[in-house]
């Protein structure tokens, strides 16, 4: 069955249509392509960013902990210190007693 000279035309026009579409759609998807990638290098850079932030946090809460450790060690041998004092002291009172009681024995 042969087609009317119309009916060529009109089958031309859908297909001239349906090639429109398809070249619309595929600028769609190579936009959106596009898109994607740069949302996705976007998201990386931001991961890379927050993972960089938590790293330095938790190296300056390492090295605060550290600080603190060391601080309690400076703290730990002052009352030591502080201790030996306070003997010491009793001892020289204790002494100066003595010593005051051998004067008035005399």
């Amino acid at each position: 069955s042969t087609q009317s000279t119309g009916e060529c035309k009109t089958e031309s026009r859908r297909q001239t249509d349906l090639v429109e579409q398809l070249q619309i759609a595929a600028s769609a998807t190579k936009t959106l392509k596009v898109n994607l990638q740069e949302d996705l290098t976007s998201w990386k850079a931001k991961y890379e960013e927050a993972r960089s932030e938590c790293l330095q946090l938790y190296t300056a809460q390492t090295e605060l902990q550290h600080d603190i450790e060391r601080l309690q060690g400076e703290l730990a041998a002052r009352e030591s210190l502080a201790g030996e004092l306070a003997t010491l002291k009793e001892e020289v009172l204790a002494l100066q007693q003595t010593e005051e009681e051998l004067r008035l024995e005399k």
